[in-house]
This record gives structure tokens, C-alpha cells and sequence, in this order.
């Protein structure tokens, strides 16, 4: 007997308590009437009993446990929340959840510049739109918190006009360079005696 005869003789007198009063699902219905899955769906058309959508069969079955919906981490792609910005102009942002208090300073997106932050959790209160946060030694992915510094607008602009024109900012970086090539050359001569 296939299940095409087998459904024929249910009562499908309780489907509507079953479907949408007990929120079981077809398959679940299917398995309490001994019937294949394509039968309660024809029962239901039969019945003119409105089906679920598919974001609400998805909901009803997270809720019981039995549908888990897949989370960020299981991602390949997911990279914590963090991600360096693609323009080329080196800036890290970081995912926020709305259950943190740094929160209100996020786009629309749900991330916020990383630099911002940090500054922010020194201060302990968001930053105001206004503000500027300053990288020091000019790389806009050293966010560590002794190189930020926070400004006005203003204040700012005047610093990131003198610091890119700045000779001194250059022969820093030269002799930044010549140290650590001295102290490779250092540690080479010591590694051989």
C-alpha cells in the first residue's frame, strides 16, 4: 500500500489545532498521522489553512531547539569583527554589538573605526562626531593607545597639513630604519662568536 492510499483514510479533523494552535511542523504532523509529508500539505490546501512561511517555519524551529541558526563564527569568512578597510586607505574597523556601550558611536553597518574606540574606552564615554582621533606616527592601523591622540577638527587638520610636510617626520623614519638595521647587524656579529 503506498502512502497515497495509506492517506486516505486519516481524519484530518484535528489538522488545524495541530498546524497552527500546536505549531507543529508538516514533517512533525506527518509523523504523528503515519502519512508522507506531501499528504498534510495537501490536507492543509484542501482546508484552506494558511501555510507558514519559511522565515517562520525557520523561527518556530530555533525556538524548540531543533533548527539551529548558523552563527558568525562557523563562517569561513568571519574574522572576529574585525577587518581592515579595502580602500586602501588602511583604516581597521570593529564589530559592535547593540549591547555595548560604545554602541551609539557604530555606522550603519554595525562597525566602528577601531582607533575611535580604543580612544573612546580610555575615556570611558563615546567620542562626539567632532572629534578627531590623530595616529602619531601616521600608520592608520597602529591603533595601539599610546599612539592615538584625540583633537578637535580643527586642531586636526593643522596637525595632518605640518606632520605630512614635516622634514622632521622623514629623517625620524630614516633613522628609525638605521637603528633596526644596526641592531640586526649587532645581533649577526654576536650570534657568530
Amino acid at each position: 500500500m503506498t502512502s497515497s492510499h495509506k492517506a486516505r483514510g486519516i481524519d484530518w479533523g484535528d489538522l488545524q489545532e495541530l498546524y497552527s494552535n500546536r505549531q507543529l511542523s508538516v514533517g512533525e504532523i506527518a509523523k504523528i498521522k503515519d502519512c508522507h509529508i506531501q499528504s498534510v500539505l495537501s490536507a492543509l490546501r484542501r482546508r484552506n489553512i494558511p501555510r507558514r512561511s519559511h522565515s517562520q517555519s525557520g523561527l518556530l524551529m530555533y525556538q524548540k531547539g531543533r533548527h539551529p541558526i548558523p552563527n558568525r563564527e562557523r563562517c569561513p569568512w568571519w574574522r572576529g569583527g574585525r577587518v581592515q578597510n579595502s580602500h586602501g586607505q588602511g583604516y581597521v574597523y570593529i564589530r559592535l554589538e547593540k549591547h555595548d556601550p560604545f554602541y551609539p558611536m557604530v555606522a550603519k553597518d554595525g562597525y566602528v573605526l577601531e582607533h575611535r574606540l580604543v580612544v573612546a574606552k580610555r575615556l570611558g564615554r563615546c567620542l562626539l562626531r567632532s572629534e578627531k582621533v590623530h595616529h602619531i606616527n601616521g600608520v592608520r592601523y597602529d591603533n595601539r593607545d599610546d599612539n592615538l591622540e584625540l583633537l578637535s577638527g580643527s586642531n586636526h587638520q593643522l596637525k595632518e597639513l605640518f606632520c605630512k610636510n614635516c622634514p622632521l617626520k622623514a629623517r625620524v623614519k630614516l633613522l628609525e630604519w638605521r637603528v633596526t638595521e644596526l641592531e640586526k647587524e649587532l645581533q649577526y656579529k654576536l650570534e657568530k662568536m
